[in-house]
């Protein structure tokens, strides 16, 4: 009896010690099939750190599990050999985030493996993977954190979106972020990526005029020489996560001092420097933006975006993950914000804050409240923004380009993107962002007819609209 009642107990400690090697044999065997960095990975002993472990891993979740392509081979999987890569890299509860346009399409969070396979089973049946090339990776294993960058070609084959295949081939970039628990398996998954022609047309109001920015390779640099990317040169990983983190606390420095002076930018960034939309939420014409502050083309541009904007809003802005890739000119970085509208009543306060040397200074943004020194708040509507991005650098360690993922905000909401689309993958997702844009355009139809036609305080009520609909964001954890 005592045997009987430990084998159930002996044959599930089995399993996991199998899955263990199994997943120990597999990050072995990829030692030396690396797509990313060849030059730099290769090892012929298989994995010796925990970043080289860690970058194996995202790989094949990338390949095996999200593309259905053995890593090694590039060979078509079927559904259980699928399946059992999930098992090998994924926690059993591990959560997967659809950020960017891809919320639209997956339900914006899937739990379990059981409920991300759902959904991937279904694009897989809609798209046939052709490639996937990962050029990329970046592992912060002070984080537990590991960052992807890879493009990807799939050719429709089957029905998605309530439309038939076409058979045509899409091309795109995508960027992933996933976070690991102690036995490298993934417990937390970011996914963006760029959207197939198919979606374009059913999730973009006008896609003639809205298209994704393509990512240049000749900027990413997968082999820097040393004198560049030592412990004193301008690409040592550390120098790089560290402008990239100026890069995003400059947005800060409105909202403690109340002023900013763009020509910091100069200390850091190329004057030819630009900022790309992987999504096209930007637009096409130059005279008509439907988001002018991501309309960067230089550096010149980006002082006049970070004035303009923070001459509107308060602007609470953190790194949530950073991660850069050694031997090379690149940082990804996952940050969120929230933009708290200035009004006259918090300008003063900060003013008078900022005249009275035992003032403790404005207040940070909490619950879309403003809490200046004065205690007594007095800031517009406020609403959160979130991306994920890779930061190339120019040989003398400056700015030379941002790719950026974004969520979409109301705004976008209403001017570029048509309804979520009713797909079997997500139906709650796409209820509950219809019925948020339908509760927002009321209120700011409902507050035009009060002011008489005032659009400005339409907008604000659409802000705190979409803000109270969105729901709180989490604060950032780094």
């Amino acid at each position: 009896m005592l045997l009987m009642a430990q084998s159930p107990r002996k044959s599930g400690m089995a399993q996991q010690q199998q899955q263990q090697q199994d997943l120990d044999r597999s990050i072995a065997s990829s030692s030396n099939n690396s797509s990313s960095n060849e030059e730099n990975d290769c090892n012929p002993f298989g994995p010796t750190t925990l970043a080289e472990r860690l970058e194996v891993v995202c790989k094949r979740f990338l390949h095996d599990v999200c593309s259905w392509t053995a890593f090694d081979s590039g060979q078509a999987l079927d559904v259980e050999e699928v399946k059992r890569a999930a098992t090998l890299y994924m926690a059993p509860d591990a959560v997967i985030h659809a950020d960017g346009l891809f919320g639209y399409l997956a339900p914006p969070t899937m739990t379990g493996q059981d409920a991300f396979f759902d959904y991937i089973e279904r694009e897989r049946a809609a798209y046939t993977t052709l490639g996937v090339d990962t050029l990329l990776v970046a592992v912060n294993d002070e984080q537990d954190t590991a960052f992807a960058l890879s493009v990807f070609r799939v050719q429709s084959a089957g029905a998605w979106l309530g439309a038939q295949p076409t058979g045509r081939i899409s091309e795109g970039v995508r960027i992933d972020e996933v976070r690991f628990d102690s036995e490298a398996k993934i417990v937390e998954a970011w996914c963006n990526r760029q959207l197939f022609q198919e979606e374009r047309e059913s999730i973009l109001r006008d896609p003639a005029h809205h298209h994704a920015a393509a990512f240049d390779r000749s900027l990413l640099r997968r082999q820097v020489p040393e004198h560049e990317d030592g412990s004193h040169g301008p690409l040592a990983p550390v120098k790089m996560m560290r402008v990239a983190a100026m890069w995003a606390e400059l947005w800060n420095v409105a909202t403690a001092s109340g002023s900013l002076n763009p020509d910091i930018l100069d200390s850091f960034m190329e004057e030819d420097f630009a900022l790309y939309d992987m999504l096209g939420m930007t637009g096409d014409d130059e005279a008509h933006l439907d988001h002018p502050y991501t309309a960067i083309h230089s550096r010149e541009d980006a002082k006049r975006v970070m004035q303009d904007l923070t001459n509107k809003y308060d602007v609470d802005e953190s790194v949530v993950r950073i991660a850069a890739r050694h031997g090379t000119n690149a940082t990804f970085t996952h940050w969120r914000a929230r933009l708290l509208r200035r009004t006259p009543q918090s300008v003063a306060a900060r003013e008078a804050a900022a005249a009275d040397p035992y003032a403790i200074g404005p207040g940070p943004v909490v619950g879309g409240q403003d809490t200046a020194a004065t205690g007594s708040g007095g800031g517009g509507p406020s609403f959160a923004t979130e991306a994920t991005e890779v930061l190339l650098f120019s040989p003398n360690g400056k700015l030379q380009a941002v790719y950026q993922f974004r969520r979409p905000l109301g705004s976008d909401r209403r001017a570029v993107l048509a309804p979520p689309p009713a797909s079997p993958a997500s139906p709650a997702a796409a209820e509950g962002t219809a019925e948020a844009e339908g509760t927002a355009e009321a209120e700011a139809a409902e507050a035009t007819e009060a002011e008489g036609g005032g659009g400005e305080k339409a907008a604000e009520v659409v802000e705190a609209a979409e803000a109270a609909a969105a729901g709180p964001v989490p604060m950032p954890v780094v």
